[in-house]
């Protein structure tokens, strides 16, 4: 909220050297938001229903965002729940006559939020959000202007739409889909249009019962308080993102890290801590995602069994 209303403000607040203005973001944003319910809109999805989606996916987002900051850990909610609120909302509204039904309004409605699933898989979502502030964690450590980060991700993602698209599609039309070398393309393709673009259009989609919307109301009703209460004193202990730490996930990454970094200040210092340990730390990080880069470059050319 701080940064919309500083974005928008009438007298722009002096800037720090490498920050980037919050009206970048926020414009850019609002105007992909914009071209995106058009885009839909004009090949048949309902309006109402798109921006229904925008809005919970960017609650989802700003949750994933919210865990990784209190907790290190990436959220395990997944985004077919904002698949299965909109598709009930179509539903109950005559958006989506039956369930299924075949049509092209349907389908549109359903395939637009693959654009907002990030990720080789549908579940990776929240990791994906969980490697993006990563990424600025790390420019941080290092002491790298945010302005650099932000134009390396956009050349990143300039890369993926102008060479990496076409590569994926020149391997496909190549060597067809049911080769060897484009089997992990073509796999991971045909499960994104499995959970979205066939749901309530050619296959019945999940449908919210009275019983899950009234606990997701009262969810966003607690949740709401304790945040606002976290946010408003400092001493209040109660947080939901604390839920996440049942997840064995948690405790084999999160957990292990943040006892080791107060062992090393508790024992050897802050200096210590600075001039070593976070060194290596931010080694480790950037020699893992350098070698997750060459992992997933050499999955494309074999089967993975799990893609299936």
């Amino acid at each position: 909220w701080n940064s919309l209303k500083e974005a928008f403000a009438r007298k722009a607040s002096s800037e720090e050297p490498g920050r980037i203005p919050m009206i970048i973001p926020w414009a850019g944003f609002i105007a992909v938001a914009l071209i995106y319910i058009i885009f839909w809109s004009a090949i048949g999805a309902n309006p109402g229903l798109l921006i229904l989606m925008l809005i919970l996916w960017v609650f989802f987002m700003l949750t994933y965002a919210r865990v990784y900051a209190e907790t290190g850990q990436w959220a395990g909610a997944y985004p077919w729940t904002v698949r299965n609120i909109v598709g009930t909302v179509g539903l109950s509204t005559g958006a989506i006559p039956s369930n299924p039904y075949p049509s092209t309004g349907t389908w549109a409605t359903m395939a637009a939020y693959r654009h907002l699933v990030t990720g080789p898989y549908t579940v990776q979502t929240p990791n994906t959000v969980w490697g993006m502030l990563c990424t600025y964690y790390l420019g941080y450590e290092t002491k790298t202007r945010e302005r650099d980060i932000f134009i390396a991700q956009l050349l990143a993602i300039i890369i993926l739409v102008f060479i990496a698209v076409p590569i994926y599609l020149g391997i496909m039309g190549s060597f067809g889909a049911n080769k060897l070398w484009a089997w992990y393309l073509t796999a991971l393709e045909a499960r994104g249009v499995r959970n979205f673009d066939t749901k309530y259009c050619v296959t019945k989609g999940p449908v919210v019962s009275d019983r899950d919307a009234g606990l997701l109301v009262a969810a966003f009703i607690v949740v709401g308080i304790l945040w606002f209460l976290r946010l408003k004193f400092p001493w209040f202990i109660f947080t939901p993102v604390a839920l996440w730490a049942y997840s064995g996930m948690w405790f084999l990454s999160a957990a292990p890290a943040f006892v080791i970094k107060i062992i090393i200040l508790k024992v050897f210092g802050v200096k210590a801590y600075e001039k070593y340990a976070v060194p290596i730390a931010v080694g480790y990080l950037v020699g893992l995602s350098f070698g997750a880069m060459v992992g997933i470059t050499g999955l494309l050319f074999y089967k993975a069994p799990w893609a299936a």
